[in-house]
């Protein structure tokens, strides 16, 4: 539930396209509260067939990086999720 004029927290990820590492950042719409007593958010990146390639625990407010180098160039879905919570990215490896 967010109170009318409120957005939902969302996460900053870049860069997009990606070449070699991309960073995610919690948004401003966080704070550690949404982290303590938790497993963390699960960021996953599938490839365009749906296999998850890349599997990363934010677990707290910092920069978090997805070492994406060894991907092949292509079309990544990025899906953030803790709980209820889901978050989902179209990206781009160069």
């Amino acid at each position: 539930y967010m109170p009318l004029g409120q957005e939902a927290p969302s996460f900053f990820v870049a860069p997009n396209p990606v070449s070699d590492y991309l960073l995610i950042n919690p948004g401003e719409g966080f704070s550690q509260n949404n982290f303590n007593g938790s497993e963390g958010f699960l960021a996953r990146l599938f490839n365009a067939s749906g296999i998850e390639v890349k599997q990363l625990t934010l677990n707290d407010l910092d920069l978090h990086v997805i070492d994406c180098q060894d991907l092949p160039a292509g079309t990544y879905t990025l899906q953030i999720t803790q709980g209820s919570f889901v978050e989902t990215r179209q990206i781009i490896k160069l």
